[in-house]
């Protein structure tokens, strides 16, 4: 079995993840929207991936995407497709060809806040078109500090699962200040 941990503490996750400056209280902290950020992932792969931590940037730009306007977070090997609510669209390899898409899209439960936890239901289509239904479970574990190569924020601790193979733990900044 191969499974994929990512950690995105963001500047993602993706996924992963939000800034909002309009938050300013520190002790009990909401993310009302999403707001498209740039982010770095700190990723530990096991099986087929390999074993070895690698941290991955992306850029922010904006594309068309099926006939609609997306936000696409770009690496020199993979794209993030994502709504404007930040929801995850499609994932693309490195060519340009969808390795994943989802329906609706994958996405946190704004506003996000401590203790408060969500599933959601979605439609995965893998690269040859095989279709499958999942849920997502996420919640938000906790508030503190998250320390990254741009430095240490204040961070929301969210973990996500899915009955697939996934398990994430993202950490979203709602605040542009450095700890």
């Amino acid at each position: 079995m191969t499974s994929t941990t990512v950690t995105a503490a963001t500047l993602f996750a993706p996924v992963l993840l939000a800034m909002a400056a309009e938050s300013k209280a520190f002790e009990n902290p909401v993310i009302e929207r999403y707001v498209a950020p740039p982010w770095m992932e700190s990723r530990r792969n096991s099986g087929v991936f390999g074993n070895t931590p690698e941290n991955v940037s992306f850029k922010v730009s904006e594309r068309e995407w099926k006939g609609s306007s997306v936000i696409a977070f770009e690496s020199e090997r993979e794209t993030i497709l994502a709504d404007a609510n930040g929801g995850w669209v499609a994932h693309l390899g490195a060519h340009g060809n969808a390795l994943a898409q989802w329906a609706p899209p994958l996405n946190f439960a704004y506003p996000l806040e401590v203790d408060k936890s969500w599933t959601h239901s979605h439609l995965l289509t893998d690269a040859a078109g095989k279709a499958m239904a999942f849920d997502v479970t996420c919640g938000v574990r906790g508030y503190g500090e998250a320390k990254v190569p741009a430095g240490v924020f204040k961070a929301f601790e969210i973990q996500c699962k899915d009955p697939v193979a996934l398990r994430c733990r993202s950490g979203t900044i709602p605040l542009l200040e450095s700890g």
